[in-house]
């Protein structure tokens, strides 16, 4: 009953993995590497778990039989696979965070390295000991390369972190801030572990991390157009949102309202498949043109929204110039021409609140279109 009491946590977590795993397969699209990815993550995580909770009781001399080999097998495997998800999550993050297809080395690179070194000196602690022994009493001993399998981890989980300052643009400040937060997690629980060896709670607190990544990851699904990746109108409504409860200071806000013109010639004349492909286009040529820190927002059909943070008015011209730039050498080697209708406007204290500020641009872009059509009427 006590090693129950003492391993009840990576029972609980162990619990929770298997149904985030089965969560998975039902909801997310295991065709993407980044879903294959946490999938195995949790899978490799929940194997561990096992492994920490058969490495209690295996330390029990049951009848005075010692499970002496099977105790350093089960620590061997353990320490092998322990830094296996970590150099996962370092991949699994660049993929999510950086919204790119990564494609798999099938060459060892420098990155495998640590993973390499570890796995050969734990191999060879089965028969030297230079890593951990098990005694002639079946208890685990400390021997002069202990720290190998903790420095491999560490390597993968700073790494990860790193990856997380870089790629800070792509997601939600907010996001990133919980992300910081739950770092520290796995911090704590390993100094707690360090004093008191009887608490298991490591693997418990990445655990933790991945229910709440899996829920962000859902969260972003929900705010993000399946079609182009773009942000949808939900994201564009929690924005909203959030600048009515938090205050948020507007000062050097701009947004842009871009339609394009004659969208639905294109669907009449070449298909959806083919104005599903322009709206892709669309989107990459504006990531391209306002960069990672703006906001490119699909409103519906061929309507987007741009939010641009700490801008000017001579910095958005620019930007657009970038963009008329990219649309001309588009359309000069693509059947399917891009044209687009757009107004842009910097918050200022003229509107009485954000819902003006928008409802303004949106005016100024239909103004814009109008101005156009009746010119080619003439």
């Amino acid at each position: 009953m006590d090693k129950i009491i003492q391993t009840q946590v990576n029972i609980m977590s162990l619990f929770t993995l298997l149904m985030l795993i089965f969560h998975s397969y039902v909801k997310l699209d295991m065709k993407k590497l980044s879903n294959k990815l946490f999938v195995n993550i949790c899978s490799l995580i929940s194997v561990i778990l096992v492994l920490e909770i058969l490495k209690i009781f295996v330390s029990i001399n049951i009848l005075n039989f010692k499970f002496i080999f099977v105790n350093k097998l089960i620590n061997t495997l353990l320490f092998i696979t322990s830094p296996i998800p970590l150099y996962m999550w370092n991949k699994y993050l660049s993929i999510w965070m950086s919204k790119k297809i990564f494609i798999p080395k099938t060459k060892i690179s420098y990155f495998e390295i640590p993973l390499v070194i570890n796995t050969i000196l734990l191999i060879i602690n089965l028969k030297y000991d230079i890593i951990f022994s098990i005694s002639n009493s079946n208890l685990y001993q400390h021997e002069n390369f202990f720290i190998t399998p903790l420095i491999t981890c560490a390597f993968y989980y700073i790494n990860s972190y790193l990856i997380l300052i870089k790629e800070r643009n792509n997601i939600s400040r907010d996001n990133i801030k919980f992300l910081h937060i739950l770092y520290i997690l796995p911090i704590l629980a390993f100094a707690i572990q360090l004093l008191i060896p009887q608490c298991l709670f490591l693997w418990a607190s990445i655990t933790t991390i991945l229910v709440f990544t899996y829920i962000l990851v859902q969260q972003e699904l929900l705010e993000t157009d399946p079609l182009t990746e773009a942000f949808n109108r939900n994201y564009f409504n929690s924005f909203i949102s959030k600048v009515n409860t938090f205050n948020i200071n507007l000062s050097e806000l701009g947004a842009l309202n871009i339609d394009l013109d004659d969208f639905k010639s294109i669907n009449d004349t070449y298909g959806h498949q083919a104005g599903d492909d322009v709206l892709k286009d669309f989107v990459l040529i504006l990531n391209k043109s306002f960069g990672k820190k703006s906001k490119i927002i699909r409103m519906g059909g061929d309507e987007f929204i741009i939010i641009l943070e700490n801008t000017s008015e001579q910095k958005i011209e620019t930007k657009l110039n970038l963009l008329n730039s990219l649309i001309e050498s588009h359309n000069s080697h693509s059947k399917y021409t891009i044209k687009f209708s757009f107004a842009y406007c910097i918050y200022s204290n003229d509107f009485d609140n954000i819902y003006d500020f928008f409802n303004c641009i949106d005016n100024k872009m239909y103004q814009n279109k109008y101005l156009k059509k009746s010119a080619n009427i003439k």
